[in-house]
């Protein structure tokens, strides 16, 4: 464990991401000097009244960020490619499998203190109790994770396979599903929260997931550059509720009717496959993958993160906030409130 990190520099990495930007602000408000790797001139307008040295470079390419990356003390590493159906899925390998091996490597060499890098709790398995999931439930079997899983499982195991040389603290936090304001692109719980906001989400399946403010999760990596340890994995999570009980909450604060049809989890798993294959053709992303269906239906993606709470401080405020920041910053910045809507 290091000490004594304020105002040093850190070098992150997915700062035009959801987690990324809120990360990058977390650090500015705790006092740190950041460094941001983009791919280009196109900065965060979260960021705008927030000093932050932006590094133009390319993750692949080690030799374009080497210079600031020398400059600074500890990387949290939050890139990568998380959409939905790629057509090319070496994609995924390449940039979140194979670009954190090379930032990870360089920064070894450069003698940066501290690596802390942000996973999936979707490369987790279930326990039979699937709240009692926690970081010793061990990997899912690799036939379970879709591209964009398993190649954050390789990822995830480059970092801790350094960690385990000593040459460099690594810490690796696996973030579930987040939300809040600014999801912009969105990730994919925010398509299924904006969708619904639209008014188009007409039936719904058995299933759960594991939510958590991204503010939250954001502030647990900026608590890893102190007081993470070396070689551990933590599960960023907060609240474990079911799909529709969602539903329920974002209607509530919306205004917007709930779905009416149930549907089986053989019609969801086969619809996402067809589904996935016609957004594929078209180039566009499916709402969800069959694997997404199986793990959120079947399995359902519950965990604890009662490991971070004691060792990272970790919050866990009534997710209704989150949800409801995840509203008004969709209704004030993609489309207008619907005149029925109400609070």
């Amino acid at each position: 464990m290091i000490s004594s990190v304020k105002k040093k520099k850190i070098f992150l990495t997915g700062i035009t991401g959801f987690l990324g930007k809120h990360i990058a602000l977390e650090l500015k408000k705790q006092g740190y000097n950041v460094v941001a790797l983009i791919r280009d001139n196109n900065t965060p307008a979260l960021l705008k009244d927030h000093h932050v040295e932006y590094c133009l470079g390319e993750l692949l390419h080690p030799q374009t960020y080497m210079k600031y990356l020398k400059e600074c003390d500890i990387v949290i590493h939050a890139a990568a490619i998380a959409s939905f159906g790629l057509k090319d899925s070496k994609q995924y390998y390449k940039v979140n499998a194979g670009g954190t091996k090379l930032l990870c490597e360089a920064a070894a060499k450069n003698g940066i203190k501290r690596f802390i890098h942000a996973s999936t709790r979707g490369v987790l398995s279930v326990a039979k109790i699937p709240e009692k999931s926690d970081e010793q439930v061990g990997y899912k079997k690799l036939a379970e994770m879709d591209d964009y899983v398993r190649s954050k499982f390789e990822g995830e195991k480059e970092v801790l396979h350094i960690a385990s040389q000593g040459d460099m603290e690594c810490i690796v936090l696996s973030p579930t599903a987040l939300v809040g304001s600014c999801d912009d692109k969105p990730t994919p719980i925010g398509r299924i929260i904006l969708t619904f906001l639209e008014g188009k989400t007409r039936a719904y399946m058995r299933g759960g997931i594991n939510l958590i403010d991204v503010e939250d999760a954001a502030k647990a990596f900026v608590t890893a550059v102190e007081k993470g340890k070396s070689g551990q994995v933590y599960i960023i999570g907060n609240k474990n509720i079911q799909l529709y009980d969602m539903f329920k909450v974002l209607g509530s604060i919306s205004g917007v009717s709930l779905p009416k049809i149930k549907i089986p989890f053989w019609f969801a798993y086969i619809a996402a496959m067809v589904l996935e294959k016609i957004s594929l053709i078209m180039g566009r992303q499916p709402l969800a993958t069959a694997q997404k269906v199986l793990s959120l239906s079947k399995n359902y993606s519950y965990c604890t993160s009662q490991k971070a709470v004691e060792e990272l401080g970790l919050n866990q405020f009534p997710i209704q906030n989150a949800l409801e920041k995840s509203v008004n910053w969709y209704y004030g910045n993609t489309f207008k409130r619907r005149s029925s809507t109400k609070f």
